[in-house]
């Protein structure tokens, strides 16, 4: 969240290294380690190196299906969205916005139902439905707001090209 990309970056391999070496018999190592992979994933997107995201989160989706963890589903859902949105792939960033929104939303899970909302924001703007854009944008800024967390750091490149895409 502070721009610090490579520490990040290093940290982040650094864990999955070594929850790695514990294999998939210890509980919760499938899922931590793909934690681990997803950070990897949304460092890159958030530098817009899309295709090494894409590798990232692609692995961390494998873990949390495999470890059935809800909140792991559903972000990495969302982040395989904006890379498929920046990429151009609408209908693909579409599917999977609505896939994690359900999800989170089902679980109970504010923050990823914000980033879902804010992805489909800029899907409907750039896909020329900027009223349904719009709302959707302040839906998710008003949650936001009455969570008091930031944005996730991975979402800002989505976002700014959604508000570009209403500014036209």
């Amino acid at each position: 969240r502070q721009g610090e990309y490579d520490r990040a970056e290093e940290l982040a391999a650094e864990a999955h290294d070594r929850l790695s070496e514990l294999g998939d018999g210890v509980p919760g190592a499938i899922a931590d380690t793909g934690y681990a992979l997803l950070v990897l994933g949304c460092t890159a997107l958030v530098q817009e190196q899309f295709d090494r995201a894409a590798r990232w989160v692609d692995a961390a989706l494998d873990r949390f299906q495999r470890s059935g963890n809800d909140w792991g589903l559903s972000d990495a859902q969302a982040t395989l969205a904006g890379i498929k949105y920046c990429t151009g792939d609408l209908s693909g960033a579409a599917g999977l916005y609505g896939e994690s929104l359900d999800r989170a939303h089902d679980r109970n899970l504010p923050i990823l139902v914000v980033s879902s909302l804010s992805g489909l924001a800029a899907v409907a703007a750039t896909a020329g439905r900027p009223a349904e854009g719009a709302h959707l944008l302040g839906a998710a800024e008003g949650m936001t707001a009455s969570l008091g967390a930031p944005m996730m750091p991975w979402a800002i490149p989505v976002v700014e090209r959604g508000l570009r895409a209403l500014r036209k």
